[in-house]
Formats: structure tokens, sequence, C-alpha cells
């Protein structure tokens, strides 16, 4: 029995904040940058890398201790959630303690007495993404899955999803029902999966080929069977 729900969060223009200064902390900004959040980070002390970001993207660097004044800022108002990455115990609970009050998703690092969500090791080739999660009992070996399964898969995922991103209106459009829209969804996976290059065809082509394919496994066979006249 596992307590935990999957789901990927809609972060983008969703203020968050991220608790701590140092190398940790800077992993999980990288994290929520990507998904494009408004973010603002506490700490005493920011590493040079996290002031060189808030200088290229808009981070709001806040450098104090963490306390419950914090929640009074304005920029702070609708908090989604909080990733406390500090080394010192006491301040990560502190931080829970504060976000699970105001009902606020909160991650603490590597503790996950203390946290609502957790963040798996992630395979990102954007618009894909897996997630792999040990449920908190062993980060080590979820990444160790993830690298596992990212060798495995290939590399153009990326660019395959951005062209099914095109092709689904014209698919709808083409295809009257769910069937034929699976079977030629099916039929463009398996091709551009054998082989990557197809994914430069224009979308006619593709239409094109598929209505051949369909002919040609509808063609009939004739069995001669004997040799007399």
């Amino acid at each position: 029995m596992n307590d935990l729900y999957p789901a990927f969060l809609k972060l983008k223009d969703r203020p968050c904040l991220v608790v701590g200064g140092g190398e940790i902390a800077t992993r999980k900004l990288k994290h929520l940058l990507k998904a494009n959040s408004r973010i603002v980070m506490v700490s005493h002390e920011f590493s040079a890398e996290i002031k060189q970001l808030a200088k290229e993207f808009p981070i709001l660097l806040i450098q104090q201790s963490f306390n419950e004044a914090i929640f009074e800022l304005a920029v702070l108002e609708h908090l989604y959630l909080i990733i406390a990455a500090t080394d010192n115990k006491e301040i990560n609970q502190q931080v829970s303690e504060s976000a699970q009050a105001r009902t606020i998703w909160v991650n603490v690092v590597d503790d996950l007495q203390f946290s609502t969500f957790i963040m798996p090791a992630v395979i990102d080739r954007s618009p894909l993404l897996i997630a792999i999660s040990s449920s908190g009992v062993s980060p080590v070996l979820s990444r160790m899955i993830r690298e596992k399964i990212e060798w495995l898969l290939p590399k153009s995922l990326g660019l395959l999803l951005e062209k099914l991103h095109i092709l689904r209106p014209l698919v709808k459009k083409k295809f009257s029902d769910i069937k034929q829209k699976r079977d030629f969804s099916e039929w463009f996976l398996e091709g551009v999966l054998k082989d990557e290059n197809q994914l430069s065809k224009d979308s006619v082509i593709w239409f094109d080929e598929y209505k051949k394919s369909l002919n040609k496994s509808q063609q009939g066979k004739v069995y001669l069977v004997g040799a007399g006249p």
C-alpha cells in the first residue's frame, strides 16, 4: 500500500519559495526554472551560481533567515509550494510546519517525514517527462533507474512529441472515429521509432503513405493448388 499519489504540477507563473542558498537549493531552483514558476529564495547566504541565475532570470533573493514574517510579504501572496533545502534540520522542520499550517505544498529535501510531496528522478525529453520515485525510500536507486531508462530511450522523443502536437488536430479532421485515429497513431509511431529520420517528412506525405499501406493490406491473395490443366 502506497499513500503517495503520482501527479505533475502545473507551476507556470505560480509563486514558489525555496528556503536555502547552497548546492541543493541550486538544483531545486533549476527544476523550478524549467517549470516557469515565479521563484522567491530565502537564505542568509546565497551561492555564486544562484546570484548569477538571479541576474539572468526573474528570481527574487531575500537575504535573511527564514521566519514566519516571510509569509506577510506581498510577493508570497497565493504561495503555491515551498522547498526546504537547508542543511539545518530544525529550520527545515520549521519550514514544513509553517507550510502545512497554511495548506501549502512542501518538500523537505531527503526528509519524507516533513514533506507533503516528494521530488522524483526525472527523465526530461520535453515535452515528454518520465518521473521515477522510490516513495522517498532511496533517491539514489531512483537516480540509478533513471540513468538506465534514459540510456534506452531515443534522443528524438522530444522532436517526436512536437510532431505529434502538429499532427493531432490534422488527425482529428482526417479520421472520423476513435479506432481510425488510434490505428493511424500506432502506425505512425511504429514507423518513426524504427527510423527517426522519418520525422522530417511533411504531414501530407504521412497521410498518403498510411492510405497506401491500408490499400496494400486489403489486397487479397490467390493460391493455386495442383498442377493439372
